[in-house]
């Protein structure tokens, strides 16, 4: 199954970046598949997103933010819904 994911991000001040990260857990939270999409962020909110292909083996998807600046950020609308 193809999924996006994504969300809107920004920043309080100036710009910043990080790394928005799906992880695919299975029964037992085993890692059995990961996407990213890297994001640029500034103060006004921006969407981001990315594809993913559902491994078989999921049952969870977690989301996870990879800070790579020393910035406030602010994330709204997550989402993971199938592509169409």
């Amino acid at each position: 199954i193809s999924m996006r994911f994504g969300g809107t991000f920004r920043v309080d001040a100036g710009e910043g970046d990080l790394n928005l990260v799906v992880h695919q857990l299975d029964a037992s939270g085993e890692v059995v598949g990961t996407d990213q999409v890297s994001v640029h962020a500034t103060t006004t909110y921006r969407e981001f997103s990315g594809e993913l292909t559902l491994d078989a083996r999921a049952e969870t998807a977690r989301f996870q933010l990879y800070l790579l600046s020393p910035a406030t950020f602010r994330a709204d609308e997550m989402f993971l819904v199938p592509s169409c």
